[in-house]
């Protein structure tokens, strides 16, 4: 993600904090917000969802499970985000 402020620079730095994720086709519920970020969108204040959890939904969307992955040594962690189907 980028910074919640424009530094001095007029630009945005990375900000791994709190961003956000597009998502379409492969029976995706459409429309919806998942989560809320704290009034300036510095970090999450409901339902934070971690990197690996949005590797591990793209992985077992493409047929690639958990049994898969730990074969593959490969996002041993993660949550599925039931809420995107």
């Amino acid at each position: 993600g980028r910074t919640p402020r424009i530094n001095k620079r007029a630009s945005r730095d990375h900000w791994p904090g709190c961003y956000f994720s597009l998502w379409s086709g492969a029976g995706v519920k459409t429309g919806q917000v998942i989560g809320a970020s704290d009034p300036k969108g510095e970090k999450p204040i409901t339902r934070p969802i971690e990197p690996t959890g949005v590797g591990v939904t793209m992985m077992d969307c493409m047929g690639i499970d958990s049994v898969a992955r730990a074969e593959l040594n490969v996002l041993p962690d993660g949550e599925f985000i039931h809420e995107l189907f």
